[in-house]
């Protein structure tokens, strides 16, 4: 599935890269406005403009109807957007998205503000890379080596390392998150949230 379907999500990945779809999300942690990753055949499709899914109908309905012409007709993938989540059967339209917002601990996510930590998409986004070699195992080993067992991130998806293992792990990448033009916004959340949101369609 992986190898099939790569090329056209390359280049949806490309498509989606231009700004007319609306300002980044945060120049620091964000370089695209999509990115999309397989777990062996399941896919996950991340969005990452400003604001909630309402704010960003045009985005998501020009992604989903792109998708249509290329995933296999039921196939089943989730779309994030900002936290919030569905999961689409291919050709459906009828959307509703979940707010996946994940309780971290206050220490966590401010270490991940401060960019101690950070997740791979994180790091991806950075370089402004389509594919990455960056293996999460290995940087899960090496960051409990270091002292730091991994925990997710806000969204509930991705997981936090230690910046210190993937420098040892994967040096040739770069990790200045807070130069002039990667300036990281700050957006603690304080409570659990698991609860419907809207339909889009």
């Amino acid at each position: 599935m992986k190898e099939q379907y790569s090329i056209l999500l390359n280049k949806l990945y490309n498509k989606y890269s231009s700004k007319k779809y609306g300002e980044y999300k945060d120049g620091g942690t964000y370089g695209w406005l999509m990115n999309y990753r397989f777990n062996k055949d399941d896919l996950t499709v991340t969005l990452s403009p400003e604001g909630n899914p309402t704010d960003n109908l045009e985005l998501i309905q020009s992604v989903v109807l792109d998708l249509i012409d290329i995933l296999p007709k039921d196939y089943k993938y989730r779309l994030y957007i900002n936290g919030f989540y569905c999961d689409i059967l291919n050709g459906n339209l009828e959307l509703t998205f979940v707010d996946g917002n994940y309780y971290i601990k206050d220490e966590h996510q401010l270490m991940h503000e401060n960019k101690e930590v950070a997740t791979i998409i994180d790091v991806i986004n950075l370089n402004k890379i389509e594919n990455s070699e960056i293996k999460w195992s290995v940087l899960k080993k090496k960051s409990i080596e270091l002292g730091f067992t991994p925990v997710k991130d806000k969204n509930g998806f991705e997981n936090l390392y230690l910046i210190d293992a993937f420098k040892i792990c994967y040096p040739d990448y770069n990790y200045n998150f807070f130069s002039d033009n990667n300036v990281v916004q700050k957006n603690l959340n304080d409570e659990p949230k698991k609860k419907k949101f809207w339909g889009l369609f």
